[in-house]
């Protein structure tokens, strides 16, 4: 799903291709305003992709259709925490601010 289309027929594409992969089929959605709807025609058209174009509005049931969208199921997603080791350093303490070098100007 596009919600901010590139403005590059080709980055379109390769967005527009992850859908996709290895011969399977896919749709893909590009949102956009009133105001932006030349310019994606103009991009789809660049692309060789020829769209259907349909006005929609939130909750709409040809978006619903399309998008298989669905009411979230209420459950939070909590990522499983990973160990870290810290940010890595080289092992090398820094030296204090008076023994830095300086640069000649």
């Amino acid at each position: 799903m596009h919600v901010d289309a590139p403005t590059d027929h080709k980055d379109y594409l390769h967005r527009a291709g992850r859908t996709a992969r290895a011969g399977e089929a896919g749709v893909v959605v590009t949102l956009a305003t009133s105001k932006q709807q030349t310019a994606v025609r103009g991009l789809t058209s660049r692309a060789g992709v020829y769209p259907k174009f349909v006005d929609v509005r939130p909750h709409h049931a040809e978006l619903v259709s399309i998008t298989g969208s669905r009411e979230p199921s209420g459950i939070a997603y909590v990522a499983p925490v990973t160990a870290s080791d810290g940010p890595r350093r080289s092992g090398k303490p820094r030296p204090r601010s008076d023994q830095r070098r300086r640069r000649p100007r």
